[in-house]
């Protein structure tokens, strides 16, 4: 494992920016504190405070990125999988599962920082994503009736549940592929796997973890889809089914994880892997974003046929629930094939910018947790 760049070091070289970068701080405070007071005086309500909101959330991302820029030189590596006395070469026959814990702790909590962010920037577009494909309407005409049924907070619809969700999935996502991987790293019998091979490991433990937090998800997309209303309907069908209706299509939902978490980090891995590396700040953070970019289209190539064999299977075979009934009407006026096709430019759209942004958000916040950290 190369030895870390020395703070006197980091400072002699970026110095110069550190002034910067608290006057930003500062800066962004003060714009803040403004757009608050000119909002509250003029009455502008909500569209004042949703400016403000993707204000903060602008600034965030972009003070992440100069505290990157100015103590990390672009050095810091999410993918070094042994510890620091096994870096040279592959010396014990035991696993050293304190370092592995370490390594998933920081993974993960990282990944959820990153989670944080994209959910917060993103989610309209999710949110307009679901609704077309639910009601196959337009690109254009979803986001006209989300914003005439309550403007920009109709995007926002579930918030917090989906916030609790997306960090939770990620936390469980990145631990796992950052923790199996330091684990099987650190033996001389497993470390040779090929990353592929090793991600089969972090996967299932993933999909394990998504689980435990089905319901969370089952409540986010119901929030979503079906916007106030959606919290009625499912205490109906919790008070007709029981509780575990939260879990309905568990299997199914099992089996898509796994799917999507395998080939997104085993593309990710690979890519990392393979690519050429260079310290500066531009090609990381550019090389990240094409990394994530191809692991968003990797997944979602091998996941969208998958889920649509699914729906199918539920189509023919599930019970006569209200939901395949709705499925079935859309099949007879729109033909079979619209379980393929429906709304895949926006959710191709979807997942590069996912994707992209998770990356790179991902490896700025791990390089700061690996230079902080001493394992």
């Amino acid at each position: 494992m190369p030895s870390k760049p020395s703070r006197t070091g980091s400072s002699n070289l970026f110095g110069e920016r550190q002034p910067l970068l608290k006057q930003h701080t500062v800066d962004t405070l003060v714009t803040v504190r403004s757009e608050l007071e000119a909002a509250s005086q003029n009455g502008s309500g909500t569209h004042g405070a949703w400016k403000v909101f993707f204000f903060l959330i602008c600034s965030i991302c972009l003070n992440a990125v100069i505290a990157f820029i100015a103590n990390e030189n672009g050095e810091g590596d999410e993918t070094n999988y042994l510890p620091p006395s096994q870096s040279s070469q592959l010396e014990s026959p035991r696993f050293d599962y304190k370092w592995a814990l370490w390594r998933a702790l920081g993974g993960g909590l990282t990944g959820a920082i990153a989670a944080l962010i994209q959910v917060v920037t993103l989610m309209p577009l999710r949110t307009t994503l679901n609704h077309q494909h639910r009601s196959g309407t337009t690109i254009t005409k979803a986001i006209k009736t989300l914003h005439s049924n309550g403007s920009y907070s109709r995007y926002y619809q579930g918030l917090p549940v989906a916030l609790i969700y997306r960090i939770l999935a990620r936390f469980g996502d990145t631990a796992a592929n950052v923790g199996i991987l330091a684990l099987l790293g650190s033996n001389t019998s497993t470390g040779p796997l090929p990353s592929p091979i090793k991600t089969v490991f972090a996967s299932l433990c993933a999909t394990a973890f998504r689980f435990i937090i089905t319901p969370i998800d089952t409540v986010c997309t119901t929030f979503q889809v079906e916007g106030k209303s959606g919290l009625k309907s499912l205490r109906k069908r919790i008070k007709e089914r029981g509780i575990t209706c939260l879990w309905s299509g568990v299997a199914a939902t099992a089996t898509i994880s796994f799917v999507e978490h395998y080939f997104w980090f085993a593309t990710y891995n690979y890519l990392r892997e393979e690519l050429k590396k260079q310290h500066t700040v531009e090609w990381v953070l550019s090389r990240q974003a094409f990394i994530g970019f191809c692991a968003s289209l990797v997944s979602y190539a091998m996941l969208f046929p998958l889920v649509a064999l699914v729906m199918m299977y539920l189509l023919f075979h599930g019970a006569d629930s209200r939901s395949l009934k709705e499925v079935r009407e859309i099949v007879v006026a729109d033909g079979g094939l619209v379980l393929f096709g429906r709304g895949w430019q926006m959710r191709m759209i979807e997942r590069g910018f996912q994707g992209a942004v998770f990356a790179v958000l991902w490896k700025v916040f791990m390089g700061v947790w690996n230079k902080y950290i001493d394992y």
